[in-house]
């Protein structure tokens, strides 16, 4: 039965993905290189030391990954600190409440590191909506392992299979199905070219989705 309610954060609570898209644009040209659209999409969810693997690999540099890592997280840290606001998705804060007033747990489970998810979540109000905010920091293997989905239901002391997420990512959805969980697919053509095939749902519009809707997955 339902339990709690997982989120990702960007792309499905805020959509910060164009904000991603800019600064790994920016970060990769001080690198001196530059990736295909399709790459870009395919790290969207993507822990960011499995992202740099591959670019060090591709690329040949010569920086470790751990270093590549925290230039990364600096550079992002810096920008988005700059946003004067972060506007939450439509229909996201309806139905945080729905649930919340139904005693459904709330949780975020994000790639993104802790300074990130603490700008994106503070600066959108909803930072109080969730009783745990999982970074991927916290576990060894980021999406599409199931690493942080076990951690969060962990964390939530709640069974994997009482936990739906909703994600925007293929590496999300991998996840989370990994996980052993139910999950949703949200269709934000702004995260890019994503599939969710993998996903139990796919839903285009937050307006359109209550309790009811969850609930059904079990059915």
């Amino acid at each position: 039965m339902l339990r709690a309610v997982i989120f990702d954060m960007d792309g499905v609570i805020i959509d910060s993905q164009p904000y991603h898209f800019a600064v790994e644009e920016k970060i990769f040209r001080e690198l001196g290189f530059a990736v295909t659209e399709e790459e870009s999409h395919s790290f969207v969810g993507m822990a960011g030391d499995l992202m740099w693997e591959y670019l060090k690999n591709k690329f040949g540099l010569q920086e470790s990954i751990a270093e590549l890592v925290a230039f990364d997280n600096r550079i992002r840290v810096d920008y988005f600190a700059s946003l004067e606001k972060v506007t939450p998705i439509p229909g996201i804060v309806d139905l945080l409440d729905e649930l919340n007033r139904n005693n459904i747990k709330i949780a975020l489970a994000s790639s993104s590191s802790v300074e990130v998810i603490e700008i994106f979540i503070s600066k959108s109000g909803l930072k109080h909506y969730f009783q745990q905010i999982i970074s991927g920091d916290f576990v060894e293997k980021g999406k599409p392992a199931p690493d942080i989905f076990i951690h969060t239901a962990q964390a939530l002391q709640e069974a994997a299979a009482d936990c739906v997420v909703i994600e925007d990512s293929a590496n999300g959805v991998k996840a989370a199905k990994a996980a052993g969980m139910k999950c949703i697919g949200f269709s934000n053509a702004n995260s890019g070219d994503q599939d969710l095939s993998l996903a139990d749902m796919l839903i285009d519009d937050f307006r359109k989705v209550n309790l009811e809707i969850f609930e059904s997955l079990y059915n």
